[in-house]
């Protein structure tokens, strides 16, 4: 008897353990499925059609949020534009990811501007970056980059930027996350080359610069929306976006008529008498 008791508590055990495996497995499951979901989603809306220069770095944003969301080992990322020679940062997730960028620029060469100048896929670690571009790999090693992998932005095979993602891990990037890496941009490729091919590309460059140096009004009008609603800034976007789209006006207008009516009604609130 005390032989089968003895049995009876393994096989509990066992079952339990095996309960508790399955269970985490299922779990594991459901959190990938969730995950790929998520991305699928981000990738769907990054490829939706693109009105005007506002909505361009919109979407470059959601771009950039999104490989940082998706991509393991990301400690900063940015969007080059490259068309005619005219090479800037259209966003980036900071200061220090802006400089990285700007040196590239300065001294005409680096791995985001290999990728944005032809259709190669560049992954790269602190050797690789010293042999091939040498005068920027100083700057790589003193911002602690040690991965770089950087991805073009191509439509109708025409190349025009790179989504460049940086590391402090080495050998950070394997083939799964260039597989993500080069989805988002297919997306974001489509979606800007059905707009750039609207007009003159130099006349894109230029908007989308007028756009960077006025985004305040839509970042307010994205503020205000996401407290008075409590969500969050990709919904928020939405809701500007939809409004631009129904009245067939610029993004911009819509969020500088809308944070002006908020300040008025605010005001109004505040000089009446109690």
């Amino acid at each position: 008897m005390i032989v089968w008791s003895n049995l009876l508590v393994k096989d509990s055990v066992v079952t339990d353990a095996n309960t508790a495996e399955g269970e985490s497995l299922a779990a594991a499951d459901d959190a990938t499925r969730a995950a790929a979901a998520r991305f699928g989603a981000v990738v769907a809306s990054i490829g939706d059609s693109i009105r005007d220069d506002d909505h361009v770095l919109e979407t470059l944003d959601r771009l950039v949020a999104a490989a940082c969301e998706h991509i393991g080992d990301v400690d900063h990322a940015s969007v080059t534009i490259d068309v005619d020679g005219r090479s800037f940062t259209a966003c980036s997730t900071d200061d220090s990811t802006m400089a990285i960028d700007l040196e590239q620029y300065d001294l005409d060469s680096g791995p985001c501007l290999t990728a944005a100048r032809t259709p190669e896929t560049v992954v790269a670690d602190c050797d690789v970056i010293d042999q091939r571009w040498p005068n920027f790999g100083p700057t790589a090693r003193a911002a602690g980059v040690h991965s770089i992998v950087a991805e073009p932005i191509s439509s109708a095979q025409v190349t025009f930027g790179a989504v460049n993602l940086y590391s402090r891990t080495a050998h950070a990037f394997d083939d799964i996350d260039r597989s993500l890496l080069a989805a988002l941009t297919a997306a974001i490729g489509s979606a800007v080359g059905d707009f750039a091919r609207i007009g003159a590309a130099q006349d894109t460059v230029d908007g989308l610069r007028t756009a960077m140096e006025h985004r305040a009004p839509i970042e307010q009008a994205k503020g205000i929306l996401m407290a008075l609603h409590r969500i969050g800034p990709d919904q928020a976007f939405d809701i500007l976006s939809t409004r631009s789209q129904n009245t067939n006006r610029r993004l911009r207008s819509i969020a500088v008529e809308f944070v002006a009516a908020v300040s008025e009604v605010s005001t109004t609130v505040t000089d009446t008498p109690t």
